[in-house]
C-alpha cells in the first residue's frame, strides 16, 4: 500500500468513528471536525515516518 491508499482508508474510517464518539458524548459536537482533521493528519504523518525509515529521505544517511 502507498501513502495515498493509507490516507484514503483513514479518511473513510475516522469520520464514522468520531461521529460515534460524538453520539456517545465523549467528544463535543463542535470539535468533531478538528478531531477528524487531527487524527487523519497524525495517521498520515505516522505512515510517512514508517515508510521513510530506509534512508531514502533526501539528505538521509
Amino acid at each position: 500500500m502507498n501513502q495515498d491508499q493509507i490516507g484514503g482508508i483513514f479518511r473513510a474510517v475516522i469520520p464514522p468513528l468520531v461521529t460515534w464518539l460524538v453520539a456517545k458524548g465523549i467528544i463535543p459536537a463542535g470539535e468533531a471536525d478538528s478531531v477528524v482533521a487531527a487524527l487523519v493528519t497524525l495517521a498520515v504523518v505516522a505512515w510517512s515516518i514508517a515508510s521513510n525509515k530506509t534512508g531514502k529521505v533526501i539528505g538521509g544517511k
